[in-house]
């Protein structure tokens, strides 16, 4: 009646097979989804629908109504623990648009910065979902690594929103206002002094999109150590793309916090570190 379908194809050019797994990996139980035979046929055929991503939160959502209504002897607090932690990191999934990060991520970090104008709305969402979670308190990794991630990235995007402007030539995208040209005829002295607030507003807004890449890297890397193995492995690292140097040459860079930067944030929030007070949009 039912068939074991693979979430990463078994073979590299089977339905999403374009992957390091390994061949024992593919075959093991996290890769493995029950399905019957109409819907296996279905999901492999249009793999552009029914993502690595997408097939693992239907097998996590059926996996805990199975639990929820078949077994007795499952402890309700650690179900009720694990639907919590599954909901939030889903929450970043989504908010933070992990599964295009590169893309996104580089154009906040490009010589002319520019977001996407829903991220403000989105972002306010999962900043107040993640300030208002009732944490379970089991997995304080995983929670300094969202809260961090959360606090960098909703910074990015708000301190950005100061000196942003509607595209001219893009709908539903916001570019940097140059407000150092906007001013008018200014004294060379005045222009140096707001030219160098522009320098330093853009590095602040820069800086926060690093650091939010290296708590996106943490917290997947958390998740795939105790949470689900193949959370975002086929996609690999978080990465951005920066330049152009000299000869217009861009480079890629894995942003990724040292054991020492790690410990010292979960140091930090052991000490009862949290994202402060309900933000205020700008």
């Amino acid at each position: 009646m039912g068939e074991q379908a693979h979430i990463v194809g078994l073979g590299k050019n089977d339905a999403r097979g374009k992957s390091n797994l390994t061949k024992r990996e593919r075959n093991s139980y996290f890769n493995l989804i029950l399905l019957c035979p109409t819907h296996h046929t279905l999901v492999d055929k249009n793999p552009q629908d029914y993502t690595v991503e997408k097939l693992h939160l239907f097998k996590d959502q059926h996996e805990y109504w199975v639990e929820r209504t078949l077994s007795q002897s499952k402890d309700s607090t650690t179900t009720a623990q694990s639907v919590i932690y599954a909901d939030l990191i889903d929450a970043a999934v989504e908010a933070c648009q992990l599964s295009t990060w590169d893309k996104w991520a580089t154009r906040a970090l490009s010589v002319n910065m520019n977001w996407d104008e829903s991220a403000s709305v989105r972002l306010f969402a999962f900043y107040n979902k993640i300030l208002g979670a009732i944490w379970p308190k089991t997995l304080p990794e995983l929670e300094c690594a969202l809260k961090k991630l959360t606090h960098e990235i909703y910074e990015a995007n708000q301190t950005f929103l100061q000196h942003s402007q509607p595209s001219k030539t893009t709908d539903g995208v916001l570019v940097e206002e140059k407000f150092y040209k906007s001013k008018g005829w200014l004294q060379q002295e005045e222009y140096r002094q707001l030219f160098k607030e522009y320098e330093d507003w853009q590095s602040k807004c820069q800086n926060h999109v690093k650091e939010a890449t290296k708590a996106a890297n943490w917290l997947a890397d958390v998740v795939r150590r105790d949470i689900n193995p193949l959370f975002f492995a086929t996609k690999g690292k978080f990465f951005v793309i920066m330049g152009p140097y000299d000869m217009f040459e861009f480079r890629s860079y894995f942003f990724e916090y040292t054991e020492q930067e790690k410990a010292k944030i979960l140091r930090t929030c052991q000490k009862g570190w949290g994202l402060g007070q309900k933000p205020k949009r700008r």
